[in-house]
């Protein structure tokens, strides 16, 4: 949890905002909780930076039992010398 800033927030898949608080909340339920989830990201893309704030775009792709998920995310960074801190996350499903 240390890479996120106390103010983050993230919009999930469903449209909801998510604050850090509930962030880590959900890591703690869904620690191991989905054995054999396979998590990829691809089409990582730097798509703006001003300074140390960076917005990356990439896919994720879960898949499990069969199952395949994919989302883009849209994450708001700052990169210094003190390491990455997430801002802020948005993620849209795709189909």
């Amino acid at each position: 949890m240390a890479v996120f800033a106390d103010d983050f927030s993230m919009v999930g898949t469903a449209g909801t905002v998510v604050t850090r608080a509930q962030v880590e909340q959900l890591f703690k339920g869904a620690a191991g909780a989905r054995p054999g989830l396979e998590i990829e990201i691809s089409e990582v893309r730097v798509v703006w930076q001003a300074g140390v704030n960076v917005a990356v775009r990439y896919k994720e792709i879960h898949r499990l039992q069969g199952m395949v998920q994919a989302r883009y995310s849209l994450a708001l960074l700052e990169c210094s010398n003190r390491g990455v801190v997430w801002r802020c996350l948005h993620e849209t499903a795709t189909a």
